[in-house]
């Protein structure tokens, strides 16, 4: 049985008009920091963030909270080392090659923050698919899969 768009968006009772964003605390810019995986990172801070910690996680949450309640992000966050990665075949080939981009660590604090508000906000108001199973925690392929399985034994 197939199901519009529209029958989910039916279901979805929002209790706030718009989304709010909370500020980022300076504990969460520590946390975030430290999280951060010492290899395959690009910016100053990669190698002695930790050391730097206390320096940074005051002004680093303070822009970040100021970025977002103006609007504007800031033009040197938006900066990437692009490298390229080896795919198969020929290594002396450029078409074997796949550009990624590896962003400052700044930029990673400030995308997980925000991503995790805006999860937050999602599942708080209903928002999500309760069958959308792709980038939710505790939501694997393999749930995907015995929903089909459990669907396919019921129609029979």
């Amino acid at each position: 049985m197939q199901h519009s768009y529209v029958d989910f968006l039916a279901t979805i009772k929002i209790t706030q008009s718009s989304f709010y964003f909370r500020t980022v605390t300076v504990s969460e810019v520590e946390t975030e920091i430290l999280a951060i995986p010492d290899k395959n990172t690009y910016g100053l801070y990669s190698g002695v963030r930790r050391l730097l910690l206390i320096y940074v996680s005051l002004p680093l949450a303070t822009l970040l909270n100021v970025s977002v309640s103006q609007g504007v992000y800031p033009a040197k966050l938006k900066l990437s080392k692009i490298v390229p990665v080896f795919k198969s075949g020929d290594e002396l080939d450029a078409n074997n090659c796949r550009p990624i981009s590896l962003l400052s660590n700044f930029n990673r604090i400030f995308e997980k923050l925000m991503y995790s508000r805006v999860i937050s906000f999602s599942g708080e108001n209903g928002l999500l698919y309760q069958a959308r199973y792709g980038f939710r925690k505790s939501h694997s392929s393999q749930r995907t899969f015995l929903d089909i399985i459990n669907a396919s034994n019921s129609s029979q």
